[in-house]
């Protein structure tokens, strides 16, 4: 079954796949750009796009997998998106965002937003300028990955069964990535569970999944 995972979703995964979940070198938070870093993607994932905007909340970041492409960089966290195996993908950035749930976020997180912006984190007055014409170029760029997602799944029912290959097995290292089907539901919290994942000695845990507010 292909596996499709945001921010939190992504970290997850490529624990899953043994790469290490660290304190990112720049937080990011608000409408940034990214810019696909393998051609092939271009065209198999983001529909011919060479670069976009795209949201993003988070303190940490993922190290690329073993075996993984790297198909997302920008100038603040140069791995934003990987590849597995041509059919499973992490995220770091949302590209999933609509405009209640941007709302539901900056309410929820109103005391990590600057009262100024930076390079890489917004106000939310800013995150919120052009707010609907960015919520349709977030649709029109999230209809390549998910439509692929549906379209090898719509594949695989056809094709008699769901049942994992041994190709997939080896591919994906014989295991289901631990929490990474549930993540999409789960990202409403990625900024606050990535910030209580660092540890009081100022190192980080591993992500083990959401918890409940304090």
């Amino acid at each position: 079954v292909p596996v499709l995972g945001h921010c939190l979703g992504g970290q997850l995964l490529a624990q899953a796949l043994d790469a290490p979940v660290t304190c990112a070198a720049v937080a990011e938070i608000g409408w940034l750009g990214v810019d696909v870093s393998d051609v092939p993607a271009q065209r198999d994932w983001f529909g011919g796009r060479s670069a976009f905007t795209t949201f993003q909340w988070h303190y940490d970041a993922f190290a690329l997998p073993a075996g993984a492409t790297a198909v997302l960089t920008n100038a603040f966290n140069v791995n934003q998106a990987y590849v597995v195996a041509g059919r499973h993908i992490g995220f770091q950035c949302h590209i999933e965002m609509t405009r209640p749930l941007v709302e539901t976020w900056l309410a929820t997180g109103a005391h990590e937003l600057p009262v100024e912006s930076s390079p890489a984190v917004q106000t939310a007055a800013d995150i919120r300028r052009d707010l609907d014409a960015r919520e349709r170029t977030s649709r029109r760029v999230d209809h390549a990955p998910y439509g692929r997602r549906l379209r090898r799944l719509r594949a695989r029912v056809r094709g008699g069964g769901t049942r994992r290959s041994r190709r997939d097995q080896r591919d994906f290292g014989a295991r289901r990535p631990f929490g990474a089907r549930r993540v999409d539901r789960r990202s409403g919290r990625d900024a606050r569970v990535a910030r209580r994942g660092q540890a009081r000695d100022g190192g980080h845990r591993p992500f083990l999944g959401p918890r409940e507010p304090r």
